[in-house]
């Protein structure tokens, strides 16, 4: 009788666990680099920039996270089929994170001037739950950091990446997020 108990507690266990995502070590940040374009759309290699230019940008934020005592998890997500938010919502909850660095790049019009641009958004969020188990985040506050990387009239920053970092860091120091 014991035997077949513990045998419907585990199914009920594993099929409750089923669908949501499988947690790991929790972290104190979480750095997410989501896809750039579905792969159908990208004729020009865009997906390979984002991930080039996010990586290499979230490399260099690692110092500062370390010497800050943060533990953190560097995720490049380049699967296609969920939305910003849901990917942000999974990835956020699987790794613990109540804070995240969302790197993306993006083509932006200013005036008149096509820009590609490394945005950087610093999220401080909340976990939702629904009957007792975490589901999902909300955002408490956002702040939002944007670098020119190469625009149609304005040519290409002459900032290296790690200098983009560098400031990205001194920007987070001064509004006390990197803590």
């Amino acid at each position: 009788m014991k035997s077949i108990l513990a045998l419907c507690v585990t199914l009920i266990l594993l099929t409750a666990c089923a669908g949501t995502p499988t947690p790991v070590a929790p972290v104190d940040l979480l750095i997410l680099s989501p896809q750039g374009v579905a792969p159908e759309k990208d004729t020009v290699g865009f997906n390979v920039l984002v991930r080039n230019v996010t990586q290499a940008f979230a490399a260099e934020l690692l110092p500062a996270l370390q010497s800050a005592g943060l533990t953190y998890r560097n995720v490049l997500d380049q699967q296609p089929g969920q939305g910003l938010g849901e990917k942000l919502a999974i990835h956020s909850v699987r790794n613990g994170a109540r804070q995240v660095i969302l790197l993306t790049v993006e083509v932006v019009s200013v005036d008149d001037d096509e820009q590609l641009q490394l945005q950087a958004q610093f999220i401080e969020q909340e976990f939702t739950q629904e009957k007792g188990v975490v589901s999902g985040v909300k955002a408490v506050s956002v702040l939002t950091r944007s670098y020119r990387l190469r625009g149609s009239r304005s040519g290409d920053n002459p900032a290296s990446i790690d200098e983009l970092a560098a400031d990205y860091v001194a920007y987070l120091q001064g509004q006390k997020r990197l803590r």
